[in-house]
């Protein structure tokens, strides 16, 4: 493939792979093989445009950052259905502009790397906003890209300032 970006994997070894200039989602099993494709160009609910970032809830649901809809997706990996979106363009809690990374983490909050609005946003396990961080006096991000939590840190690649920042647990 041409265009290959993001890879997850859950616990069964399956692995999800984002194809950002074919607006599709490849799926493979623990060895490598082929298993489906699902997603296509658009703006409707299943659709993407752009997928980047990817993570696993669980090992049958995976969260898809649709970046040119400013969204994230949620689909079943077993059937390749779509379950739901959130999120929308716009600088407020819980919206984007041009989200990249995504990132799970232990107590299930969902972390997004929201690019152009220069900050990272924690969300609760049902993608409702709890808090965000960066675009402020604390933090200074410019153009995240990606982003982990690891040992109550969040580790942050901070590709306008060409660097790893590090915020505690709170931002």
């Amino acid at each position: 493939s041409d265009s290959p970006n993001w890879i997850a994997v859950n616990s069964k070894g399956t692995i999800a792979l984002s194809h950002n200039k074919k607006d599709c989602i490849l799926m493979f099993d623990k060895d490598g093989n082929f298993v489906r494709k699902f997603g296509s160009y658009g703006k409707g609910p299943g659709e993407l445009f752009t997928p980047v970032g990817l993570a696993f809830l669980n090992d049958d649901e995976l969260l898809v950052v649709d970046d040119n809809n400013c969204r994230i997706q949620q689909f079943n990996v077993q059937t390749g259905n779509f379950v739901k979106s959130f999120g929308k363009e716009g600088t407020g809690d819980g919206e984007f502009s041009r989200p990249q990374g995504i990132f799970i983490n232990d107590e299930g909050h969902v972390i997004v790397v929201d690019f152009f609005n220069n900050r990272i946003q924690v969300l609760d396990k049902d993608s409702k906003f709890m808090f965000k961080f960066g675009n402020d006096d604390r933090g200074d991000l410019f153009a995240p890209y990606g982003c982990i939590y690891h040992k109550n840190k969040f580790i942050v690649s901070d590709s306008g300032n060409h660097c790893l920042k590090v915020f505690d647990k709170s931002g």
